[in-house]
C-alpha cells in the first residue's frame, strides 16, 4: 500500500507538470489546444485521486484545498467530459494548482522529511 507521502509527492509532480505546461500560455491558446487541455485534465486527475487516497489527517494539513471541488473537476472531466469548461480548467490550472502544490510541498516537508530529500534529489537530477 502507498502511503501518503507518496500521494504528496504524485500531487506535487502533476501540480508542477501542469504549472510548466500553462507557464505563459494565454487562455485562448489553451482552449484552442485539445492536447494541452487533454495533459492538463489528466494531471488534475492525477491530483484529485491522490488526494482522495490521503489520510484523513494528511489531507487535514491541505487546509487552503477544496478537496471537494477538486474531486468534484475530477468527476466532470472523468463522467462529465462532453461538458467540461476548458476555461474553468485553464483557470484552476493557472490559478488552484500553484497554491495547492505549494501546500503539499509543505506538508511532505513537515510530515515526511526523508521523502521531501528525495523528491528534491530528484529534481536536481533532472534539471543537471
Amino acid at each position: 500500500m502507498r502511503g501518503d507521502d507518496l500521494y504528496l509527492v504524485d500531487i506535487i509532480e502533476a501540480g508542477e507538470a501542469i504549472k510548466r505546461m500553462v507557464k505563459d500560455v494565454p487562455v485562448e491558446r489553451f482552449v484552442a489546444d485539445e492536447v494541452l487541455v487533454s495533459a492538463v485534465e489528466m494531471k488534475l486527475v492525477i491530483i484529485a485521486e491522490a488526494l482522495g487516497s490521503l489520510s484523513d489527517q494528511s489531507r487535514s494539513s491541505l487546509t487552503d484545498v477544496p478537496v471537494r471541488e477538486v474531486r468534484a473537476l475530477r468527476n466532470r472531466i472523468v463522467h462529465g467530459y462532453f461538458s467540461v469548461d476548458e476555461g474553468l480548467i485553464y483557470d484552476v490550472a493557472s490559478g488552484d494548482v500553484p497554491s495547492l502544490v505549494s501546500q503539499a510541498e509543505e506538508s511532505l516537508q513537515r510530515d515526511f522529511p526523508v521523502t521531501f530529500q528525495r523528491l528534491q534529489e530528484r529534481r536536481t537530477a533532472r534539471a543537471g
